[in-house]
């Protein structure tokens, strides 16, 4: 049997990664809120972006996903879907 050899690898994929990832998210999608109001737009207006509730959606179950088995793919990309969604909205200001 041969011994891998070469240098440690740190780990991204950690529940705590995940975790941190939707403490993003929940920042984000809190920050929607009073983000409009700044800007002087009406926070209902239907400029063609995604309302956050659904941001917030993407996040969860990523989360979910991530948190129970940090080696699936598919939940690390729905959790950072969920953040840049959020993050896209709220840097999404017009004048």
């Amino acid at each position: 049997m041969t011994a891998v050899t070469g240098p440690p690898r740190f780990p991204l994929a950690r529940p705590a990664t995940a975790g941190r990832l939707a403490g993003a998210l929940l920042t984000l999608a809190i920050a929607a809120v009073p983000l409009p109001r700044l800007a002087h737009q009406s926070p209902n207006a239907a400029s063609g972006s995604v309302p956050a509730w659904i941001d917030a959606a993407y996040g969860a179950v990523g989360l979910v996903v991530a948190w129970r088995k940090p080696a699936n793919p598919l939940g690390w990309m729905f959790l950072c879907a969920g953040v840049f969604l959020a993050l896209s909205e709220d840097a999404g200001g017009r004048r």
